[in-house]
C-alpha cells in the first residue's frame, strides 16, 4: 500500500508555529521546538505506515495521536492525510472544539 501524503491545514501550520515561537522565546534556545518537531515527525512516519493505529477522537472523523502536552488531529482522506490541528492539551478544550468545527 502506498504511503498517503500528509497536508497540513493552515490552522495547524498556525498553532505548530505559534507554540514553537512561544518555546523559542521562553527558553531562549531552539533546542526544545527542534526535539518537539523531530517527534512530530515520527509520529507522521508512523501515521503514514498504519493510519487507522490512533485513536479517532470521537469528533468528525478526526483521529489523535499525544506527542508529550500536544495532541495531533487528522483525518485520513481517500490519497491523503489531512492534519487538523496541533493542540497544546493544556488550554481550554473548548477553543478546540470551535477549531475542529471549522
Amino acid at each position: 500500500m502506498a504511503r498517503k501524503i500528509i497536508i497540513w491545514s493552515e490552522t495547524a501550520v498556525r498553532q505548530r508555529r505559534g507554540i514553537f515561537q512561544y518555546w523559542n522565546n521562553r527558553n531562549k534556545s531552539t533546542n526544545y521546538t527542534n526535539r518537539l518537531r523531530k517527534l512530530i515527525n515520527e509520529r507522521i512516519t508512523l501515521i503514514q505506515s498504519n493510519p487507522e493505529a490512533y485513536l479517532n477522537s470521537g469528533f468528525d472523523e478526526n483521529h489523535v495521536t499525544i506527542i508529550e502536552h500536544f495532541c495531533l488531529y487528522y483525518k485520513i482522506l481517500q490519497q491523503e492525510i489531512l492534519i487538523t490541528a496541533f493542540w497544546d492539551s493544556r488550554q481550554d478544550p473548548d477553543n478546540l472544539l470551535i477549531i475542529l468545527k471549522n
